[in-house]
């Protein structure tokens, strides 16, 4: 007799892939119905529809007794309901964790980390906790990433060809999503204007803009989410930063580039080590000097000149005046060239040398495929395995 397990996400009567997170829930979902029975909103999930739960707009008490109980941030409905149920990590509502048989994290890293909660004040500031009480979760398990099955099945070729054209360039570094602030690409661009200036390489990415732009960074238009597969083949390398938040939780970005064989540059953390093993060559280091910067929004020294030759552009009395601040400056600089070099270096690596490329593409493939919705189920058993009886 297959297990009965009642979903609802937030307030959301149904689920459409309208957004990452809805997309990343969606798949959990499927990966789970291999097992389970899934009902969302009290309707029986079809795994092959495009949409979950009910359109009516409302959310739906249990209608019926199920084996287990799964409640994202809808403290009001989660704290009705029956054992055994669980609750996702965040947000942090000291009422329902009390009340979960086990609390849901996307990582192993964040389930490592939920151990010293109560000690790990960075982690909590992270989560949004302030002046609460803490309370441990009864037991932590996780949910991992699930990659879409799109992006497993054979591409296009001749839409992959289409793509490349579009990118008209010999290499392309891509990115699916916004840019903003705080993920544009810092190091890239300083990289290569200073350490690969004759490697003619183009950035492109999908989504919207909230600054300016130079000359070889492009904005695509969004595209239909059946072609994005291709679309991302059809790219040379990715390049990701990084913050608080992807270093805990991970990106499903990463994996889905992973599944099209499409080398990324990465910084190191222990999520990435979750998604892509630690021996991983094309990891870099991105500081915690580099990312408050970023946070803080205080990247202007990022388009400085090489360190060799600030110092002579500033004024003197701002030397005599500012000493200690100038040198912060000058250190958080330093730090990031170093960074921006070791990047560029990688790409430089990459870019010389094709086969090496396409022996790094295989094994992607080949790690990503453990974030497949097959090998998901089989975890999601044995998480689940220490909830319902």
């Amino acid at each position: 007799m297959r297990k009965k397990i009642y979903y609802i996400l937030s307030t959301c009567s149904n689920l459409e892939a309208t957004s990452g997170d809805r997309i990343n829930e969606m798949n959990v979902i499927r990966a789970l119905c291999i097992n389970f029975d899934v009902y969302y909103n009290n309707i029986l999930v079809d795994p092959t529809s495009s949409y979950f739960g009910s359109l009516d707009g409302q959310i739906e008490p249990p209608n019926q007794k199920y084996d287990l109980y799964y409640v994202r941030a809808n403290k009001d409905l989660f704290l009705k309901l029956p054992s055994p149920k669980i609750w996702f990590v965040v947000p942090y509502v000291p009422e329902c964790y009390a009340e979960a048989d086990a609390v849901v994290c996307i990582t192993s890293a964040w389930k490592d980390r939920m151990q010293a909660l109560k000690h790990d004040f960075i982690l909590q500031e992270l989560m949004g906790i302030r002046d609460q009480e803490i309370v441990p979760g009864k037991k932590y398990i996780t949910f991992p990433q699930v990659i879409d099955p799109i992006f497993f099945k054979n591409k296009d070729e001749d839409k992959i060809r289409f793509y490349k054209e579009q990118y008209a360039s010999d290499f392309v570094c891509g990115h699916m999503g916004r840019l903003v602030k705080s993920n544009y690409p810092w190091h890239l661009e300083y990289a290569s204007k200073n350490y690969i200036p004759n490697i003619d390489i183009k950035y492109i990415f999908y989504g919207p803009k909230n600054m300016d732009l130079p000359n070889h960074f492009h904005s695509m238009k969004k595209i239909p989410m059946h072609d994005v597969p291709e679309a991302l083949s059809a790219f040379d390398i990715s390049v990701t930063s990084s913050n608080n938040w992807t270093n805990l939780c991970g990106q499903l970005k990463v994996l889905e580039a992973a599944a099209c064989g499409v080398p990324i540059l990465t910084p190191h953390s222990l999520a990435r080590y979750d998604d892509l093993g630690k021996d991983y060559p094309f990891y870099w280091n991105f500081s915690a000097e580099t990312h408050n910067r970023i946070q803080n929004n205080d990247t202007d020294i990022f388009t400085r000149e090489p360190c060799s030759s600030t110092s002579a552009k500033q004024p003197l009395i701002y030397r005599l005046l500012n000493k200690k601040v100038k040198y912060n400056r000058e250190k958080s600089f330093s730090i990031f060239e170093k960074e921006s070099n070791e990047l560029g270096y990688l790409i430089k690596a990459l870019y010389l040398d094709k086969s090496y490329r396409e022996e790094i593409s295989k094994s992607l493939m080949k790690q990503a495929k453990k974030h497949s919705v097959e090998n998901i189920s089989k975890i999601l058993v044995e998480e689940l395995s220490m909830v319902i009886k």
